[in-house]
């Protein structure tokens, strides 16, 4: 049975966002909770291109994926980055 779910794996979790991203959008034309200062299709392709990008990112490298978005958005002084930076390649290069 696990094997059966793994193999339609990828059409559960499109047909999960595609179904879920149609309520929102319903939702979001019906009753805005403000008023826009972009345009919905901008905002929306935006946003769907961060989607495609995550997507893009294999289960095995997930882990390495979060921590580097972690570590850009938590960090935000460039000297520190770059420190870190430093330090990261001195311990691969060892």
């Amino acid at each position: 049975m696990l094997e059966d779910v793994q193999a339609i794996e990828p059409a559960l979790r499109l047909g999960a966002f595609l179904g879920i991203f149609a309520v929102m959008a319903i939702w979001k034309i019906l009753a805005p909770r403000r008023a826009l200062s972009f345009s919905r299709g901008l905002r929306w392709t935006n946003n769907l291109g961060i989607v495609a990008l995550n997507n893009g990112v294999p289960k095995e490298h997930f882990g390495l994926f979060l921590k580097e978005c972690e570590w850009r958005f938590n960090i935000s002084d460039p000297s520190d980055k770059l420190l870190q930076l430093k330090q990261w390649v001195r311990d691969y290069l060892r």
